[in-house]
């Protein structure tokens, strides 16, 4: 509050509905900066929490340094824990995620849940992984064919 103190020159000849309405003002503008500098402290100190601990980074950089000294240790960029196929682990296909969510849906179903979406989970998940297929293939395609007229390749930018 000590910034306001010069206000006191400012408004001694003002009447005191036009004191009021100006000390009011520069009150309310301290505290709107004090509340922006808050939010910023605030999202500052959160980000610096949840930073990780740097012993763990120390020590996953020297995982990677020893690695990449020596290739028959194991490689740190891959996971070392073992994971359950029924929770997604990496032997998990598509059709295994498609016949869990089927199976779950169905459960859902019997137990009288009614579905949120007019489209359902395994429908959606089949979808995006077309998308993902058309799209792999499509790159595939444009960028593997080395002979490409002009015009064929126009043709495809045009129809990215």
């Amino acid at each position: 509050w000590a910034v306001v103190n010069a206000l006191t020159l400012l408004t001694k000849k003002m009447g005191p509905g036009s004191r009021h309405d100006t000390l009011d003002n520069h009150f309310s503008y301290h505290n709107f900066l004090k509340l922006i500098r808050f939010s910023k402290s605030f999202y500052y100190t959160n980000f610096i929490n949840a930073l990780p601990d740097l012993t763990l980074v120390a020590e996953w950089t020297q995982l990677v340094c020893d690695w990449k000294q020596d290739k028959s240790k194991p490689m740190p960029y891959l996971s070392a824990e073992e994971h359950d196929v029924e929770c997604g682990g990496s032997d998990t296909t598509e059709a295994d995620l498609k016949a869990k969510l089927k199976e779950d849906e169905c459960k859902a179903k019997e137990h009288g849940e009614l579905l949120l979406h007019e489209i359902s989970a395994t429908s959606c998940l089949g979808l995006g992984l077309l998308i993902e297929d058309s799209q792999y293939v499509f790159l595939l395609s444009f960028w593997n064919i080395l002979d490409i007229s002009i015009k064929t390749a126009l043709f495809w930018q045009d129809n990215r």
